[in-house]
C-alpha cells in the first residue's frame, strides 16, 4: 500500500473577488472515501454535503493540501471526485486516479489507497 502524492504546482484555483470555498468528494463504484484539508483541518466523507474549506481572503496565495483515504469495496476500480467550488464563482475537479500522475504507480489492486492532491489558490 502505497500514498500517492501528486505534483505541488499540478493544480491551480484563481479566486473571483470574496467568498466561502467548499469541498465536496464522490466515492464511485461502490467505494468510499474521507479527505482532509489542511487549511482548516476541514474533512469530508463521500456523500457529505460540501464542506467549507475556507474563504477566499483566507486561502487566496495559499497551496493547500487535501489528504485522502479511500476503500475499494467491490472488483471495481476506486473512483474519487473532488470538487472544489467558490461561492458564485467557478469550480474545479480532481478525480483520483485518473487525475494522478506522481511518480509511484497507482496499483489498481490497492484496496487503500491513500492519496494527496495540492491546489494554488490565487
Amino acid at each position: 500500500m502505497s500514498i500517492y502524492k501528486d505534483g505541488k504546482d499540478k493544480l491551480e484555483f484563481t479566486l473571483k473577488g470574496s467568498g466561502k470555498v467548499y469541498m465536496s468528494v464522490d466515492a464511485l463504484n461502490q467505494s468510499r472515501t474521507c479527505v482532509t484539508c489542511n487549511s482548516n483541518n476541514a474533512q469530508v466523507f463521500n456523500g457529505d454535503p460540501k464542506k467549507e474549506i475556507g474563504n477566499s481572503n483566507s486561502i487566496n496565495g495559499k497551496l493547500v493540501r487535501f489528504t485522502g483515504a479511500g476503500e475499494k469495496r467491490t472488483n471495481d476500480n476506486v473512483k474519487f471526485v473532488h470538487t472544489i467550488s467558490q461561492d458564485g464563482g467557478d469550480s474545479i475537479e480532481y478525480v483520483f486516479p485518473q487525475d494522478y500522475t506522481g511518480e509511484v504507480a497507482f496499483e489498481e489492486s490497492d484496496e487503500m489507497p491513500s492519496y494527496m492532491f495540492y491546489i494554488k489558490f490565487s
